[in-house]
């Protein structure tokens, strides 16, 4: 059994598939890079966002703290929300005052397009 307390958690530069976006950090809790699938935790700095991506496999994830957009659909996932992206999925996300994260993934990302 593990126990993790979010205030705890030191998160390093986000660094999944080769990819880094200033003010984006993580925390890999079950996480395989070889696959791209597993369990982390996401912290989004003030005013980050990511570049336009899309989705190697499944991905869903519950907002822990903080807002997190979503675009080109405008949606915006409030704390307490679950979110899903399907495989092939493609957007990008954004937040104005940051927010943590837990995200299930089920592959890698491709990156389509930058900042």
């Amino acid at each position: 059994m593990e126990r993790l307390d979010l205030g705890s958690v030191e998160f390093v530069a986000y660094s999944r598939d080769g990819l880094a976006v200033r003010g984006l950090y993580w925390y890999p809790l079950s996480y395989c890079d070889e696959t791209g699938c597993g369990t982390y935790l996401l912290k989004y700095g003030r005013a980050c966002r990511t570049p336009i991506h899309r989705h190697g496999g499944l991905e869903e994830f519950f907002v822990l703290e903080g807002k997190l957009f979503d675009e080109p659909s405008g949606v915006c996932f409030e704390k307490g929300d679950y979110g899903r992206f399907e495989k092939g999925t493609h957007h990008f996300t954004w937040t104005g005052d940051g927010c943590v994260v837990l995200v299930i993934s089920g592959g890698h990302n491709t990156v389509l397009a930058g900042l």
